[in-house]
């Protein structure tokens, strides 16, 4: 994937205001809803276990109820 495709692809995702800029909270909603993805017992804390499931995987499918 060429390096612009990629950064198209996180604006679709994260840029909710649609502005064509990721603030700081579309940003920070957006890492709170992997977090709560990742953990996986609702603990509050990534255990290693969990942290090896990260993949941020770019696609309107993997991310689309990121936020609601």
């Amino acid at each position: 994937m060429l390096a612009n495709q990629h950064v198209q692809e996180l604006l679709l995702l994260m840029d909710t205001d649609k502005n064509g800029k990721i603030s700081k909270q579309e940003w920070m909603k957006f890492m709170e809803a992997e977090f709560d993805r990742l953990d996986k017992d609702k603990s509050g804390e990534l255990t290693p276990q969990e942290l090896e499931l990260w993949k941020v995987r770019v696609s309107s499918k993997s991310f689309a109820a990121v936020g609601k």
